[in-house]
């Protein structure tokens, strides 16, 4: 199955055989129809390497599994935000049918986009399919009933929100409606979209926290919706046009911004985004609010490709861009350490190719920016959820304690991973209120199997410590 393709594969030493000294990257070609176009030759390519066009490369057809035995990391994401019991059955089966098919080696994370908390951490990584399913039955579940909602038009006013499209309502004299006027759920509406489409652009950043950690996995998001959580704008236009009896609804640029700028982050971390909705096409779509445009601008401007409709569909949809996968081979020797930036064009303007558009040459937390790194340690000192999907951690075993009116000093237990490895040290003051987070970072090499860290007292800050292993990810928090 497509979780068992390859994205920006990078064949270094470390690779097979076959890999050595040659970057590859898998893609595939859609029609204008949406599928997937078997036949493509390197004549109807164009390759660009970091801005330079690439004339040395072939074009080979990949086989039903015979991608490079390289490490890749899925991102399983369901949007229980907009997502109904109905719809997360489906996407259940279609995720389930997946995962039955793909192959060995892979590593799975699962999350889920939920009311309140954002973007939730719940297992990963985690090769055993079996254990992925069982989470996903268990736990991860819709926030909305669905009775008398999925099928319903008529939804916006009595669910006080938009949950897909949005809903339309045919007058003989006035023809489609933008809105139905309800003064007594309006306020509220606004406030409950606002929110939503805020935790669902925060969540967004989460993830592409998150990426950073994996610059050397083959990364592939799946992301389940049935629509945006859109954050609208509401204008009374009855005052200038007579026929108005209702108010427009329209689209809130500074949301679809952020929501664009957010994707094209995926693009910089080597992701491929499938965003895949279960619930199809709703009523209202083709307005420029509608969840569904959307979702398909942030497959777009990700790179990715958005599927729709029943399992089935969706499924052969996936079985045939796995027999339609192709790799553009480069020789690596000349591209270096740094990240690599590829863009491939199809001289057919009537193709659309889905690829990796960055790949990496080195791997490991050490491969990171130091921005990155600090992002990460953050994170994991406040006990967030991007860290938890990049850092095996656990807490620190103290065996003392002291302190002075000027800073704390711990003595702790090394695990034995931490052992003979140089450990990255990070100081963590989290931000609160007005007050922004203050980091440091420093290198240090454990002698024996203890390791004694001070950190100053700063007015009005609570300082944590944590403490990372980088050949290995694994992390320790003193809290």
């Amino acid at each position: 199955m497509l979780l068992g393709m390859a994205f920006g594969i990078l064949g270094t030493a470390a690779g097979t055989a076959a890999s050595v000294g040659v970057l590859r990257v898998p893609l595939v070609a859609v029609d204008s129809r949406g599928v997937a176009v078997d036949v493509i030759s390197r004549d109807s390519l164009e390759v660009f390497v970091n801005g330079r066009r690439a004339e040395a490369f072939s074009l080979e057809k990949l086989g039903l599994g015979s991608s490079p035995a390289e490490q890749r990391t899925v991102f399983l994401i369901f949007d229980t935000l907009s997502t109904t019991h109905l719809w997360l059955s489906k996407a259940r089966t279609i995720t389930e049918r997946l995962l039955d098919a793909a192959e060995p080696g892979i590593a799975y994370i699962l999350l889920s986009l939920e009311p309140g908390s954002g973007l939730r951490y719940v297992l990963g990584p985690s090769h055993d399919r079996a254990e992925v399913i069982r989470a996903l039955r268990g736990k991860v579940v819709a926030r909305r009933a669905g009775a008398g909602l999925d099928l319903d038009q008529h939804r916006f006013a009595r669910e006080d929100g938009l949950l897909v499209g949005d809903p339309r309502t045919e007058q003989p004299r006035l023809g489609v409606m933008r809105t139905e006027t309800d003064p007594v759920s309006r306020r509220k509406t606004q406030l409950d979209e606002q929110k939503r489409a805020d935790l669902f652009l925060a969540s967004l950043g989460t993830l592409n926290a998150a990426l950073s950690g994996f610059p050397g996995s083959i990364k592939t998001i799946y992301f389940f919706s049935g629509g945006i959580a859109s954050r609208t704008k509401y204008e009374d236009r009855s005052t200038t046009d007579p026929n108005a009896y209702a108010e427009v609804q329209t689209v809130d640029s500074l949301f679809l911004n952020s929501l664009a700028r957010l994707a094209d982050i995926f693009r910089t971390k080597g992701a491929v985004v499938f965003v895949i909705n279960p619930a199809g096409a709703q009523i209202g779509k083709d307005e420029p609010g509608s969840g569904e445009n959307q979702l398909q601008l942030l497959a777009e401007r990700a790179g990715g490709r958005y599927l729709e409709g029943e399992p089935e569909t969706i499924v052969r949809r996936f079985n045939e861009m796995e027999s339609s996968f192709y790799e553009v081979v480069l020789p690596a020797d000349e591209f270096g350490s740094d990240p690599i930036d590829i863009e491939i064009k199809s001289k057919d303007p009537g193709l659309r190719l889905i690829y990796s558009h960055r790949a990496f040459s080195s791997r490991g937390f050490d491969s990171l920016s130091r921005d990155e790194k600090m992002r990460l340690a953050l994170d994991a000192a406040e006990g967030g959820d991007a860290s938890k999907m990049v850092l095996r951690l656990q807490t620190a075993e103290i065996l003392a304690k002291s302190e002075d009116n000027d800073r704390v000093q711990y003595r702790m237990r090394l695990p034995e991973i931490f052992l003979d490895s140089p450990l990255d040290v990070f100081r963590v003051w989290p931000g609160k209120g007005s007050r922004p987070a203050l980091l440091e970072l420093e290198r240090v090499q454990p002698q024996g199997g203890e390791l004694t860290v001070s950190v100053n007292k700063k007015k009005g800050y609570r300082a944590r410590i944590v403490i990372v292993e980088p050949r290995s990810t694994a992390g320790l928090v003193v809290n």
